[in-house]
């Protein structure tokens, strides 16, 4: 992602302990504030309507650091010093797997087709959140919603 996006990860001070631990820590309280108790969502796109509802509401809270600003005016203030994203993230695992003779990959105990022609070849199968890519020689082959069940 660093590469893709090209900034280049600041690691933390060799022992300071307080540097990962402040992260850490908020990390625990957005997940505190928005998963507990644990939401149930029909699919990716309820979850993230969802969650753009909360964040905005979040948004509204005062600082921890200047509780006479809101978290939404620190960002305001600090979003101009933020670098723009010039190119999507494509973020995806890639499994290289063997196409069955019954023209069928598997993925996470899921069956997913693939054009005849690819019997018993090596495909890339690129995974998403929500979608399955099957990709050789440079072409996409076949694509398929992710499947959980």
């Amino acid at each position: 992602m660093a590469n893709h996006y090209l900034f280049e990860p600041v690691a933390c001070t060799p022992e300071s302990g307080w540097e990962k631990g402040q992260v850490e820590n908020q990390v625990g309280n957005i997940r505190e504030w928005l998963f507990t108790p644990t939401p149930k969502f029909q699919d990716f796109a309820e979850l993230n309507a969802w969650l753009a509802l909360r964040c905005q509401a979040l948004a509204g809270r005062n600082n921890p650091q200047q509780t006479s600003r809101t978290i939404a005016d620190c960002f305001a203030e600090e979003q101009s010093l933020l670098n723009p994203v010039k190119a999507e993230f494509d973020g995806y695992v890639e499994k290289t797997l063997r196409v069955s003779s019954t023209c069928l990959v598997r993925v996470d105990y899921n069956r997913y087709s693939v054009p005849a022609g690819w019997a018993n070849r090596v495909v890339s199968v690129r995974i998403t959140a929500d979608r399955l890519r099957i990709v050789a020689e440079g072409h996409a082959l076949a694509e398929h919603p992710r499947c959980f069940a």
